[in-house]
């Protein structure tokens, strides 16, 4: 860079009609050019560090950002799993007290007591799927933490599918619970 600014100016003394140039005074030009070259390496060395520590808080921002999103999607998924056990033990635990209050040796016989039976049977297996769903997220988690993303990907999809289960079972097993109630033909 600095030869090219040399080269610059004697091309301009060149065309100014000097041909010989002191050494003196080309020794005093270059120091001066010295200097000033100092002065734009420190502010180009500057600039560059303001640069670099601008993008090196954008990326601790950017972490910190993505850090929250994440702790909000484990507590939003550990919310619906417990929501699931919840409906699904809860409805089952009503079906209980029912059956406690009607029982009778031929109840299993009858129409509303094969469907409030069987209504209970998916409710308790929706139960375990919930159960299985957390313990799936977990195994996932625990995945991605040692490096084994591939395998948490394959894990957390099946905990996604063992959650919908879930759900789908509790609304089959409340189906089978109206039937016995006589309300869904």
């Amino acid at each position: 860079m600095s030869i090219k600014i040399i080269q610059d100016e004697l091309q301009k003394l060149s065309k100014q009609g000097e041909n010989y140039v002191s050494i003196e005074s080309l020794q005093d030009y270059l120091e001066n050019l010295n200097q000033n070259e100092d002065k734009r390496n420190d502010l180009v060395l500057a600039d560059f560090n303001a640069k670099c520590q601008s993008a090196v808080e954008q990326y601790k921002e950017d972490c910190a950002e993505w850090r929250e999103l994440f702790k909000s999607v484990i507590s939003n998924g550990q919310a619906t799993i417990r929501m699931l056990a919840t409906i699904n033990g809860g409805a089952a635990l009503a079906l209980l007290a029912f059956i406690g209050k009607v029982w009778s040796p031929d109840f299993p016989n009858t129409f509303t007591g094969y469907n409030i039976t069987l209504s209970l049977l998916f409710l308790c297996i929706g139960l375990g799927i919930s159960a299985l769903t957390q313990g799936l997220a977990y195994l996932g988690q625990h995945c991605f933490t040692y490096k084994r993303d591939n395998v948490g990907f394959i894990i957390q999809k099946i905990a996604v599918v063992s959650g919908a289960t879930s759900l789908v079972l509790f609304f089959v097993g409340i189906i089978c619970a109206c039937k016995g109630f006589g309300l869904v033909t």
